[in-house]
């Protein structure tokens, strides 16, 4: 058990650096963080309202709204839990801990008692299929310049963007939603794709072979502004209103450690890791920081507990992030008409089956709720719940060398 107070060094100030180095201040410890930048957030952070605690200020959301989503065939379903997003300036003022704006090098060491690191970029995995991210590209109107018909919010607006795209070419999605009571963004999505790397290549093993392997977006993100664009034009908006641009590529899986030599290395980039680096982010959909702020006092308590020896995830966490991973690869194995007939089986079912694979956190109801899909999506087309199943039992393999 770790002895109070507690010094800790936190390292990385993105969402859940800085989530969790403002509640391990607010538990008494002595916490520092480091971090080249001071801190950076992204552009838009949703999430689902129920996921908060009481600890956190009241303006920590600038808009809430119930959603709706929208099937390719045109259906559309009212989803009744309440969705908000975080007013960054906001998250931003989350303090009471020390900012050291620089990188703590692997071969630095610190006399903290404990360690947690946040970055997640070199903990992103890459395979055989090359890196899977999450893509978007979007646009903030005034609210006075949508359309009336169209100010309402959408999580996910299957309808074609292009009805000439190709099934080859991965599905991608509109996202519309309040910003704050006078912006509005307009977001074409894709939800999960394999992006291929470049300046390096990987063996049949999966291992990285000479350098480079950087991440090229560039294909990808040009299909998406493409489909943007003719989603604007269909919803009665120009990009010359835009009063801003949202272009979002981000890594979904993480290479976790597998083994506890790899987290008691006398280096502070693998202390305990947290957020993205430790897999909070839900591999199947990019939701990551309603789940940190959900478990940021349990993860403390842990360590506290623990103190080094915490893996930081729970049991229960580790199995639900399984099965997500299985539901990632199902996700990767579909055309984008196999896409579309899968979300019209999973938004076919109770919403509380929709929202235990979203945000829940009982892996036996996640289970039931990837099983009861299956029903539905047999009946639609057997080829694509085939599909499903083999993308289970296979796993994320082709997408993480270890």
């Amino acid at each position: 058990m770790t002895s109070i107070p507690v010094t800790a060094s936190v390292v990385g100030l993105g969402p859940a650096g800085r989530i969790v180095a403002h509640r391990a201040s607010a538990h008494g410890w002595d916490v520092t963080a480091y971090d080249p930048a001071g801190g950076t957030l992204p552009s838009t952070i949703g999430l689902w309202c129920d996921q908060l605690p009481d600890w956190l200020p009241s303006d920590f959301l600038a808009a809430t709204f119930r959603p709706s989503v929208i099937l390719a065939d045109g259906r559309e379903r009212q989803l009744t839990r309440a969705y908000g997003v975080i007013n960054k300036d906001c998250l931003q003022k989350l303090g009471g801990f020390r900012i050291e704006r620089r990188a703590l090098t692997d071969l630095e060491s610190t006399s903290a008692d404990i360690t947690i690191v946040t970055t997640g970029r070199t903990h992103a995995a890459v395979g055989r299929g090359g890196q899977v991210r999450q893509l978007a590209i979007g646009h903030i109107f005034s609210l006075d310049d949508v359309p009336s018909d169209h100010r309402r919010a959408v999580l996910m607006d299957f309808t074609p963007a292009d009805p000439e795209s190709s099934d080859s070419e991965p599905a991608s999605f509109s996202y519309r939603i309040f910003l704050d009571d006078r912006t509005f963004l307009i977001e074409e999505t894709i939800l999960a794709t394999p992006t291929p790397l470049v300046g390096g290549y990987l063996s049949e093993t999966g291992a990285t072979v000479g350098s480079g392997g950087e991440v090229d977006d560039s294909a990808l993100l040009a299909l998406l502004r493409n489909r943007q664009s003719a989603r604007l034009k269909s919803l009665g908006l120009s990009e010359d209103l835009a009063t801003d641009e949202e272009v979002v590529s981000f890594p979904l899986l993480a290479n976790l450690p597998s083994h506890r030599r790899d987290l008691t290395r006398n280096r502070p980039s693998m202390g305990t890791l947290f957020g993205f680096a430790g897999g909070w982010m839900h591999p199947a959909t990019g939701y990551s920081v309603g789940s940190v702020i959900e478990d940021a006092d349990r993860f403390l308590a842990d360590m506290e507990k623990r103190g080094s020896r915490s893996r930081g995830t729970s049991l229960s966490m580790r199995v639900q992030r399984w099965l997500r991973e299985r539901g990632l690869a199902a996700l990767l194995g579909f055309d984008a008409r196999q896409t579309s007939e899968f979300f019209r089986a999973f938004f076919s079912l109770p919403e509380k089956d929709v929202f235990a694979y979203l945000i829940g956190t009982s892996p036996l109801m996640t289970l039931c709720a990837m099983a009861k899909v299956a029903g539905p999506l047999l009946k639609m087309s057997p080829r694509t719940c085939g599909k499903l199943i083999a993308g289970f039992i296979r796993g994320p393999g082709k997408w993480r060398n270890r």
